[in-house]
């Protein structure tokens, strides 16, 4: 039986969860999307790659502490093993005026940067619209 403090399984219920959609979108619509299946989860649990789950860090700052983060993140979900890992680039929370300020268009060109290398290009914020062409032609330029 079981035995311990539990820790080792303590998080695991993003791994069911994911493991339930593949297997359950494998069986049910195996003829219309194949082997491979997608899911989007902000949690994982060691052993999750074989879901073919895409993690997300969760909603953060707009902010360049946030961003470095992000790097130290992407590094570390890929060395333990999980192929699919995104961030809302520009960060989640976005400062009000984010369209027109300079300094956020800085931040965002930098994360558009970093956010090429990882494997899901997610860009997805409050306070407006997220689309490129909201933040003006000199920020499309920079990108």
């Amino acid at each position: 039986g079981p035995s311990g403090s539990g820790n080792a399984d303590f998080n695991s219920y993003s791994l069911q969860t994911t493991r339930a959609i593949a297997d359950g979108l494998r069986r049910d619509f195996g003829d219309s999307q194949g082997r491979r299946v997608f899911s989007l989860t902000r949690s994982a649990f060691a052993g999750q790659q074989r879901t073919g789950a895409t993690l997300w860090s969760g909603d953060i700052s707009g902010a360049w502490d946030a961003l470095r983060r992000q790097v130290a993140a992407s590094l570390n979900y890929a060395a333990s093993g999980m192929p699919y890992w995104s961030e809302d680039i520009g960060g989640f929370f976005r400062p009000d005026g984010q369209h027109t300020d300079r300094g956020y268009a800085a931040l965002l060109t930098r994360w558009f940067q970093f956010g090429v290398f990882t494997p899901v290009f997610r860009v997805h914020g409050t306070n407006g619209n997220t689309e490129l062409w909201e933040f003006g032609a000199q920020t499309q330029r920079h990108i």
